[in-house]
Order: structure tokens, then C-alpha cells, then sequence
């Protein structure tokens, strides 16, 4: 006898198995309970890492070592990646007031 349903594909034609429609809150809550079912599966992807951020250290060395033009490529990739913008704002101003006052001070210790 024929199967009529059209959940179980082709009308007329014999099946030996059923077949379910696709419900994608079934589907979800099936990988939700197989999840919890094996919670050691390391298929899964890692849980994405929060960038870490420089220290006000890391940001000072890399502005002077930037300066002097001895950055390496890895640091610079780094403070490209991880450095606030901010940070390397605030420390490149505090750089030049330093540079401005040592050869204010310098050539004021010439001309005396």
C-alpha cells in the first residue's frame, strides 16, 4: 500500500524508514543535549581568546624602540594587534614634551 504523506517524500512510494522534516529548534536542541551528553569532545572550536592588551611598559618600549627606528617586525605586528591607539597617543605627546625640554634644556647649558 502507497504512502501518501507528504512528510515521508515521494507520494506512492514505498519507504522503509521514515524521514523527519527539518526543524531547526529540534536541530539546536538535539546538538544542545549532545553537548551536554559529552562535555570532553574536543572536535568542538576553542572558545575565542580575548585579545590581551599592552602594559603602559610594553607601549613605552615600543614608541622608543619605534623612535630610534630598532622596532622589530614581530613588536610592531603585536602593537598593531593588541596596542590601544590611545596608549601609544598619550606616550608619543609625553615622548615629544621630553625631547622638547631636553634640548631646551641643552642649549640653554651651551649659551650659559
Amino acid at each position: 500500500m502507497p504512502h501518501n504523506d507528504p512528510t515521508l517524500g515521494h507520494p506512492g512510494k514505498r519507504h522503509t524508514h521514515t524521514q523527519r522534516r527539518y526543524n531547526p529548534a529540534s536541530t539546536a536542541q538535539d546538538l544542545q543535549t549532545l553537548m551536554e551528553e559529552h562535555p570532553d569532545r574536543t572536535d568542538r572550536a576553542p572558545a575565542p581568546e580575548t585579545p590581551r592588551r599592552n602594559s603602559w611598559g610594553q607601549a613605552l618600549r615600543s614608541a622608543l624602540s619605534a623612535g630610534f627606528g630598532v622596532q622589530s617586525n614581530a613588536n610592531r605586528e603585536r602593537d598593531f594587534a593588541q596596542g590601544s591607539v590611545a596608549q601609544f597617543i598619550v606616550i608619543g605627546v609625553a615622548l615629544i614634551i621630553a625631547f622638547i625640554a631636553a634640548l631646551a634644556l641643552f642649549v640653554s647649558a651651551l649659551t650659559a
